[in-house]
């Protein structure tokens, strides 16, 4: 952390709310959740939330430990915020302390959800969304050779990564390298730097950095610009790794499949010659029908899967992926994501513009993660285009905000993949990133200090997730995000992974502290002399040690390669080595089989 950070403090100024205590806002609490992909129902995954809190609440109360209690849970209606003929639904509740507690008394919370499903629904084609995918999985090539200057934003995020790592063993003035380097980072996308290193290079940005800096500072400056480039190197190589196995299994499975169909129509069509004599004609009927051909099989196989669930997952969750990532302004899907856009941001306003709100905790599943947070910096274009003296205070008072929590967040995913489109303008890129803004900006920051805490949970299990970097400030990385590694179960399952952090103890708690207790908030922070205040004392990151998936991915991961070696022994008459493969492969695949049995039975580690 810089030390500039000793300046100016993250609270509120006098143009906000007084506070009551701990930060505690006057006022209801107002929490707003943004859904997941898919056909979700109407305040489903809300009610999700409140029964964690409420489940939570209970069983810590039978166990000796009250921590209060979540009272008269029920839906009411009020004026919407700006159209008399509209009413706005959310669900309220009370939250009643323990005794002797001495905070600032029961708490109203109001419940209020960003659904936007609707606007997605029947939208398009598996086929289509399926190709779509399969034209994403060069971006880790693209990626790797394009330009140092280029894809800013990615770059960033492999610095706070290896910020993060870091963190453990580099203290004091070392860490201020990492800022450091971020800002030569910032002046090397300038059009002056774009004059005098035209080509955008790694070794030119090394060759800016030994003209503008001398001595020991020069050399460590060059030394972690290594690690940096090697580390995202590393990021670019493991991506590559990951979506070439994905493709592998795909079509090692669909061959398989294929394979097995062909084999069944060509034994029915044996039996029904067999039975010729019981049943003329039988046997030349089969062969006119039943075509014996691949593609036939093929067309089987696709079907199944289509009816199976294939479909859905691709037209009901890839698609909203899909329309959400379109920027280009010119293509339909763009004009579903500007609705789902507007969609979250009149909740947001609903919430901020009651002036009996005192505090706004947002929350967000999977993609909604990524709809929240563009509608909070959305928030912020609106209050600069006002021309308020601190577009944090008015005219929508985002001063209000204080935690932003996210759980299965694909954020870097979709920043990866869709967010670091190339252009030769140099003034068009920056643009984009400035209109674009990030957690050094309104309301994640006030006054170049952090002020909104960003928390994210995720679970290696669940491959939606990540912890999530991108969102990194452009100049400073102490605006970064606050990543909670969680363990859910004992045996790792992707989709329940991804669908149990609301029954997870670990992360329901967390939302209790959060939305009922205002914890971990940067109101209050001790201040450290000649360093300013301590932000990392509030938050909750790295959370559960990493690993735990291993005993899935590791298997996963060799059964494709091991399938492909067992397929090319056949081939080229190496039996021992198709032999040896095929063990391996029944091997990985029974461990894969056997992580499904046990994970069920044994279910999460930390059931609410």
């Amino acid at each position: 952390m810089s030390s500039d950070q000793s300046h100016t403090h993250a609270v509120p100024d006098s143009e906000s709310p007084a506070d009551s205590g701990s930060g505690q806002r006057s006022g209801h609490i107002a929490v707003i959740h943004v859904h997941g992909m898919g056909n979700q129902r109407r305040y489903e995954e809300t009610s999700q939330v409140i029964d964690g809190i409420d489940s939570y609440l209970t069983r810590s109360r039978q166990a000796g430990r009250d921590k209060g209690a979540v009272r008269r849970i029920e839906p009411e209606s009020v004026p919407h915020h700006s159209d008399d003929a509209r009413s706005v639904t959310y669900i309220g509740a009370t939250y009643l302390p323990p005794k002797n507690d001495p905070g600032p008394g029961n708490q109203e919370i109001r419940f209020y959800e960003a659904y936007w499903a609707p606007v997605m629904a029947n939208s398009s084609s598996a086929r289509r969304v399926f190709w779509w995918i399969l034209r994403q999985s060069p971006r880790p090539v693209s990626v790797y050779f394009t330009p140092w200057r280029e894809r800013a934003r990615l770059r960033r995020a492999a610095l706070q990564g290896l910020a993060e790592r870091r963190a453990d063993w580099v203290e004091g003035p070392a860490r201020d390298l990492f800022d450091r380097l971020l800002h030569h980072y910032e002046a090397f996308g300038g059009l002056a730097a774009q004059r005098d290193y035209p080509e955008g290079s790694h070794a030119e940005f090394q060759e800016m950095i030994s003209q503008q800096e001398t001595g020991q500072m020069r050399d460590d400056l060059l030394e972690l610009s290594r690690d940096w480039l090697a580390a995202f190197g590393r990021t670019q190589l493991r991506n590559f790794g990951i979506i070439v196995t994905i493709l592998l299994a795909m079509a090692e499975v669909f061959g398989l499949l294929t394979w097995t169909v062909l084999e069944l129509l060509s034994l029915a069509v044996g039996m029904a010659a067999r039975m010729n004599e019981v049943i003329p004609g039988l046997g030349e009927f089969a062969e006119e029908q039943l075509t014996l051909d691949w593609s036939t099989a093929a067309g089987i196989v696709s079907t199944v899967l289509l009816s199976w669930g294939l479909r859905d997952f691709l037209v009901n969750r890839m698609y909203d992926v899909e329309a959400w990532s379109t920027y280009e302004e010119t293509d339909e899907k763009h004009q579903r994501r500007a609705k789902v856009l507007a969609e979250t941001t009149d909740v947001m306003r609903q919430a901020l513009k009651d002036p009996d709100c005192g505090r706004v905790v947002v929350t967000a599943h999977s993609l909604g993660t990524s709809v929240a947070h563009d509608a909070l910096l959305s928030l912020r274009r609106e209050n600069e285009v006002a021309g308020g003296s601190d577009p944090i205070v008015g005219p929508l008072p985002l001063f209000k905000l204080r935690h932003f929590v996210t759980f299965g967040s694909p954020v870097d995913k979709i920043n990866y993949f869709f967010e670091s489109a190339r252009s030769r303008s140099h003034r068009y890129r920056r643009v984009i990133e400035t209109l674009r803004g990030d957690i050094g900006s309104v309301p994640f920051a006030r006054n170049r200090k952090p002020y909104v805490h960003w928390i994210n949970y995720w679970d290696e299990a669940d491959i939606i997730s990540g912890p999530l970097q991108s969102p990194v400030a452009v100049d400073d990385l102490a605006h970064r995000v606050d990543n909670v590694h969680v363990a859910g179960r004992y045996f790792p399952d992707p989709g329940r992974s991804h669908n149990g952090y609301f029954r997870d103890r670990v992360v329901v708690d967390g939302l209790f502290q959060t939305i009922c207790r205002n914890a971990w908030s940067y109101d209050d922070l001790p201040l450290i002399e000649r360093r300013g205040y301590d932000y990392d004392a509030v938050r909750q990151g790295p959370g559960r040690g990493r690993g735990h998936a291993l005993k899935l991915h590791v298997p996963a991961v060799l059964a494709p390669w091991a399938g492909m070696v067992w397929a090319g022994g056949h081939v080229l008459g190496a039996e021992g080595l198709a032999t040896g493969a095929m063990w391996v492969t029944l091997g990985a695949l029974g461990a894969v089989v056997l992580n499904g049995v046990v994970n069920w039975a044994r279910g999460g580690r930390n059931p609410v």
